[in-house]
């Protein structure tokens, strides 16, 4: 549905104040944000999201959800590393699915904190069919602002989680299509967890710069992709500073970890099949996951 449309039906259904209250907070959002609207759960919609104006309203101090908008904020307003080697149409489509991107991780992590959708007991479902608790959204952003700063690095991101939140029409121009919140934080939550065993990324944001050969830095790429996703570029898995081509040797962000401590014991590190167990193990392990106050903003 379209803003207008989804908005006349508020002036049919909505009296009161609340209906300003939700006209205004539909007016500041952009068109991609009402992709998964459809005429017979608007009424549901319109609920959800008066619960989540009251949510963030209500906890409008809280010092996680004021990083949490910062950091989206400035990766909205973030030009691609490489997009001057692109063509315009690619990198406008790429840059409207980033912010549908994070305004659907912002909007599923008020939604679930603040309890505006029913949760269920994930304990009786795989892990395939789990929703994924809050903890895991904040480390999600972490990573697209450390991690995703090139165009091509979010297109194979986006492709591989098969979230499938853009793709072409019949005339062959870019769109933006409807994406499962819930997958996609399923996906990248075991993809997170992947790269935490292998030693490729904290979940408190704490890394040390190590140099290394690029050989070594090449052959770290292959240990660390897991077969869903090899098709992804090295910048997705490692997080990278400087090139000396003279020396050969390149920066990597090492997550601050006491059994890596120097890059022997980091090459080593192999990945593993994240397994259901594994996976609840981490959903109740309090230091897996961005969910504790000093999380911090990071400019790009």
């Amino acid at each position: 549905m379209t803003k207008q449309s989804v908005i006349e039906n508020v002036k049919n259904h909505i009296n009161g104040d609340r209906q300003d209250v939700l006209i205004n907070y539909y007016n500041e959002q952009p068109e991609e944000f009402f992709l998964n609207y459809v005429k017979s759960d608007l009424a549901q919609d319109m609920a959800r999201d008066l619960k989540r104006i009251d949510a963030i309203r209500e906890h409008n101090t809280d010092v996680l959800d004021a990083a949490l908008r910062k950091q989206i904020e400035i990766i909205k307003n973030s030009a691609f590393a490489d997009e001057n080697n692109l063509s315009e149409e690619y990198v406008s489509i790429l840059r409207r699915a980033r912010t549908y991107v994070l305004d659907s991780l912002y909007n599923y992590y008020i939604d679930c904190k603040y309890e505006c959708n029913d949760m269920t007991d994930m304990e009786d479902f795989e892990i395939q069919d789990m929703t994924v608790p809050v903890k895991f959204v904040p480390s999600i952003i972490a990573y697209l602002a450390d991690y995703i700063v090139k165009a091509s690095d979010l297109n194979q991101l986006l492709l591989s989680m098969r979230c499938y939140c853009y793709g072409k029409n019949l005339n062959g121009e870019y769109v933006l299509r409807r994406m499962s919140i819930e997958e996609y934080v399923s996906r990248m939550a075991d993809f997170l967890l992947q790269m935490h065993v292998m030693g490729n990324f904290s979940f408190r944001r704490k890394y040390k710069i190590m140099r290394v050969f690029y050989g070594v830095y090449k052959d770290k790429i292959v240990f660390s992709q897991n077969r869903t996703y090899t098709e992804m570029s090295g910048s997705v898995y490692i997080r990278t500073g400087k090139y000396d081509p003279d020396t050969k040797m390149i920066e990597v962000y090492v997550p601050q970890d006491p059994e890596m401590e120097n890059v022997d014991s980091w090459i080593c590190r192999r990945g593993r099949e994240i397994t259901g167990e594994m996976f609840r193990e981490a959903l109740k392990n309090d230091t897996l996951g961005s969910y504790f106050p000093e999380y911090e903003c990071l400019e790009r």
